[in-house]
């Protein structure tokens, strides 16, 4: 009997070691993955894309943002036409001179849709690869776009309002920048037709390009100032980066062709650009007043 009993004994002494065992292999195994340390190129990949699903919160616009721009806002246009904006762009008080990476095109251009938004103008921020560099395009009542040049609403030698840019084609030129630059040359060389050219009739309806709009009719001729609208217009040409060894000069037709155009400063930073880039509520005077000390 006490030989038997042993047997049984060490039988279920066995099978008790066997599932112990088996059991501690099984837990062993099934843990392993999770304990192992994940290779640094995977968790470079893993926290890629943790950051396309989860952008950080820097990535993102206040959330109030365009809510305060129509709070800012002090004239609401009916209309929201060449007129409109015009009145608007030549009543905006000049921005902050530009400072390369602080406040530059880009920031310029933010502020600027930002502000006409609050305006209930349709804004986009248009960029180009090429240029480097940012502007604003304003979507009118019957659907036309205008092309605004922010840089020339800042504070400067070329503060330049309202910072219009004619079309190719000339349309809007009677809005534009260089137009206001003209009537400023006219006002500074004064009243002194002396100065001024005179040519006949005949020979303004054979090349009429040669002349500015506003005619001053004496007899059978016609005077304008010295230098005709053209040329001056021809000397007047846009340059970004100034100061800068990348100065180059930007033509008309650039600014209705951007290679990008973006409804919100949030659109940019989706496709990649920094929310450093359009950050204009960190510059003076805003960064120093509510609610933009808090963005």
């Amino acid at each position: 009997m006490d030989k038997k009993m042993g047997r049984v004994l060490q039988i279920c002494l066995l099978l008790i070691i066997l599932v112990v065992a088996t059991t501690s292999a099984y837990h062993y195994l099934s843990a392993r993955p999770v304990q192992e340390e994940t290779a640094p190129k995977e968790e470079e990949a893993v926290q890629e894309t943790v950051q396309e699903v989860i952008p950080p919160g820097e990535r993102h616009l206040p959330k109030d943002y365009y809510e305060v721009a129509d709070k800012e806002g002090k004239y609401h246009p009916e209309k929201h036409d060449i007129n409109s904006l015009y009145t608007v762009l030549m009543n905006t008080g000049a921005l902050p001179e530009y400072k390369e990476d602080y406040f530059d095109c880009g920031e310029m251009s933010a502020y600027l849709e930002w502000y006409l938004e609050g305006m209930g103008f349709h804004s986009y921020i248009a960029h180009s690869d090429d240029l480097n560099h940012s502007w604003v395009m304003v979507k009118l009542d019957d659907g036309d776009k205008v092309a605004i040049e922010p840089t020339l609403l800042a504070k400067g030698k070329n503060y330049s309002s309202p910072g219009i840019i004619e079309r190719p084609n000339g349309k809007y030129r009677a809005f534009s920048y260089k137009v206001e630059r003209y009537k400023r040359y006219i006002d500074k060389i004064g009243n002194n037709t002396s100065s001024w050219r005179t040519t006949s009739i005949s020979d303004i309806e054979k090349d009429p390009s040669q002349t500015y709009d506003y005619r001053w009719i004496y007899g059978e001729s016609r005077s304008y100032p010295v230098l005709s609208y053209w040329e001056f217009a021809k000397k007047n040409k846009l340059t970004i980066n100034e100061g800068s060894d990348a100065e180059r000069e930007i033509t008309d037709d650039i600014y209705y062709a951007p290679d990008d155009l973006f409804d919100t400063p949030a659109d940019a930073i989706e496709k990649g650009f920094s929310l450093s880039e359009f950050d204009w509520w960190h510059v003076l005077p805003w960064g120093g007043k509510e609610p933009f000390m808090n963005w």
